[in-house]
């Protein structure tokens, strides 16, 4: 359990892609959060940190929002949310 006051991620590739995108996009957690449906911008904050996933009926417009590819965060975020389903999507991709 990380301390109290703690920024440190939780071990989530997802949330590192989403912070950096985030903090060069220039735009308000608040903002982001209409944007995306929620009301208040603490969940952004906990997608951020890698304490709550990102939905994937957010995660394209999201992605789109803060310039990310959503291909490249979709494959971000099934590899580490669906590890098993990433595989067979890899695996079957070449067929």
């Amino acid at each position: 359990m990380r301390p109290k006051g703690s920024s440190a991620f939780i071990n989530s590739n997802v949330a590192r892609l989403l912070n950096d995108a985030i903090n060069d996009s220039n735009l308000s957690q608040a903002y982001i959060a209409r944007e995306i449906g929620y009301n208040r911008p603490n969940m952004v904050t906990m997608i951020k940190q890698g304490r709550s996933r990102l939905p994937f009926k957010k995660l394209e417009k999201i992605a789109i929002l803060v310039n990310l590819d959503p291909k490249h965060l979709l494959d971000v975020a099934i590899k580490e949310y669906e590890p098993d389903l990433h595989y067979l999507l890899e695996k079957y991709k070449k067929i």
